[in-house]
């Protein structure tokens, strides 16, 4: 059954940068986000994403899109990115789930990212409306990330299995 998840994108005040996080698991650099837990809404996912994976309190501004990703497992996901600003808090380097919190330009994003980050950043500086859009991997990276998440399952289990002993 498909899922859903939720993001935000936050910009510095100027809208020049844009908050990533450099992700624990496969250390490349994205939007906050994950999924939506029991009886929370999709706004209150986002925030609680950014505060648990940046250290940052945030307020949604609006939401930019809906994001179809086909080849996401479990039958695919649908995003939702919001945008919000900042209204508190502090970066964190060294969570759980990241490994750095940091702003980047939007025109110098990091090599090491998800292929639509880029097109996550337009839509928001848009300010259009509310996109709809489908976004595909292309073969060997939709290949790549399957591989990724099973060796990321097994390790997580491993661990616990040892934390229980």
């Amino acid at each position: 059954m498909p899922t859903e998840s939720a993001s935000a994108i936050v910009f510095s005040p100027d809208r020049k940068q844009v908050l990533l996080i450099k992700r624990e698991d496969f250390r490349i650099w994205v939007l906050p986000g994950g999924g939506i837990e029991p009886g929370e809404t999709h706004e209150q996912a986002a925030i609680r994403e950014t505060r648990e994976e940046t250290g940052y309190e945030i307020a949604i501004d609006r939401l930019v899109g809906r994001y179809w990703h086909p080849q996401s497992p479990r039958g695919g996901d649908r995003r939702f990115l919001f945008e919000g600003h900042i209204i508190g808090g502090a970066a964190i380097q060294n969570g759980p789930e990241t490994r750095g919190v940091e702003f980047f330009p939007v025109n110098a994003l990091p090599a090491r990212t998800i292929p639509w980050l880029k097109e996550f950043v337009a839509d928001a500086l848009a300010n259009s409306n509310v996109i709809e859009r489908t976004q595909r991997l292309p073969l060997w990276m939709f290949v790549t990330l399957r591989v990724g998440i099973i060796l990321r399952d097994l390790r997580n289990r491993y661990l616990r299995k040892n934390e229980s002993h």
